[in-house]
């Protein structure tokens, strides 16, 4: 499985999972890391070219919904139904910041009832990063879910077997209502 084709894994996620999430009506569909724009284009055909936006460094085949906007400096507010944060890579610690700072940055925009999609369950994230996801995103008024558990058991399978990957790695934060 690619990491930046229609094979890739976020692309069989669209299909499998995020097109059946109930997203507020209001608020932008995010994906702040595109590669090529194939999962972006997932998106656009779930949620509609005018509400998707993608975020990246570079836009190599000139896709009509990414923008060049480099997530190491300073974002606008925006109202965020559904974020991919997909930024640098967790392997590099060079990207190590950057992740943090996207993923901190989306938290603060998503409105309620919105989802956040990113990776964070697992030790090696953790250890990666050294930074705990998901109590960030806990204190920050989400709960989040292990992908894994919104697919079967075969889905989980493949995964692993096919691209090696631990679909359980992933987690989909819905943001709570105030208390």
């Amino acid at each position: 499985m690619s990491s930046i084709d229609w094979n890739s894994k976020f692309c069989h996620l669209c299909e499998l999972v995020i097109k059946d999430l109930t997203i507020p009506t209001q608020g932008a569909v995010l994906q702040m890391g595109t590669a090529y724009g194939c999962s972006l284009e997932k998106l656009c055909s779930i949620y509609g070219k005018n509400r998707v936006i993608g975020w990246d460094i570079e836009n190599p085949l000139n896709h009509p919904n990414i923008s060049i906007v480099d997530c190491d400096n300073p974002l606008p507010k925006l109202d965020l139904a559904f974020v991919h944060v997909d930024t640098g890579s967790v392997a590099m610690p060079e990207t190590r910041d950057l992740r943090i700072k996207s993923l901190t940055w989306a938290a603060q925009n998503v409105i309620t009832g919105g989802y956040l999609f990113t990776i964070g369950y697992s030790d090696y994230v953790l250890s990666m990063l050294k930074f705990d996801v998901v109590k960030y995103l806990e204190s920050q008024n989400f709960e989040c879910i292990p992908a894994s558990t919104l697919v079967n058991s075969d889905v989980v399978e493949f995964f692993k077997k096919e691209n090696n990957f631990d679909l359980a790695m992933e987690v989909i934060a819905k943001k709570l209502p105030s208390v």
